[in-house]
């Protein structure tokens, strides 16, 4: 398992959010504005492995394969983040629903770190 940066976490919350609206409201991967969205994240890449995540992403879309995308991008491995950090889905999120992951995001973050404050806290005599 890799180390996620708060980065890593917010795109792999970003996923899951995308990926269960699209199973609950029935909707295609493969729309004119996640194209669009693609062919724009492709025009920014540069080197082989996110090269091979465009790719990947161009497989999963023709394909349609929604649990497939949900296994790829579920994992906790180096290729799982890259395919979550240029996903072309995101586009589907409304600003409300994006706003949502971030809120989620914060929350878990200064949780996070209250418990670790707590863990640290020396233990009166």
């Amino acid at each position: 398992m890799s180390v996620m940066t708060r980065k890593d976490v917010r795109h792999k919350l970003m996923t899951e959010r995308v990926l269960n609206k699209i199973e609950r409201e029935h909707l295609p991967l493969n729309t004119p504005r996640v194209l669009s969205n693609l062919d724009s994240i492709r025009s920014q890449v540069t080197g082989p492995s996110m090269v091979k995540a465009i790719t990947t992403w161009e497989q999963l879309l023709r394909s349609g394969d929604i649990h497939k995308v949900r296994r790829l991008t579920g994992m906790d491995t180096p290729d799982s983040q890259l395919l979550r950090s240029l996903s072309p889905l995101g586009i589907l999120l409304s600003e409300q629903e994006r706003r949502q992951v971030l809120s989620k995001l914060s929350n878990q973050m200064l949780a996070t770190h209250r418990t670790a404050t707590r863990r640290r806290t020396p233990i009166a005599a």
